[in-house]
């Protein structure tokens, strides 16, 4: 059975798309199937592995996922 991960990226700050393309080599280089995924609505949070948050200001952040929903 092969296994395909799915990693979604936060895309309410910056630093989405270098996430995205970095994931995606990443996935290449290792021989890994996968896929990058942009996480822009709290359904795109269904059946992915993980989430990665781009840095940027915690609090900023954290006040954007509580009003989209995505944090409860």
């Amino acid at each position: 059975m092969v296994t395909i991960l799915r990693i979604g990226v936060l895309c309410i700050q910056g630093a989405v798309s270098e996430h995205l393309h970095a994931l995606t080599q990443t996935f290449s280089e290792m021989g890994v199937s996968g896929s990058a995924i942009d996480i822009r609505t709290i359904s795109d949070l269904k059946d992915i592995d993980a989430a990665i948050i781009p840095g940027g200001e915690s609090t900023t952040i954290s006040r954007i996922l509580v009003k989209s929903g995505m944090y409860n």
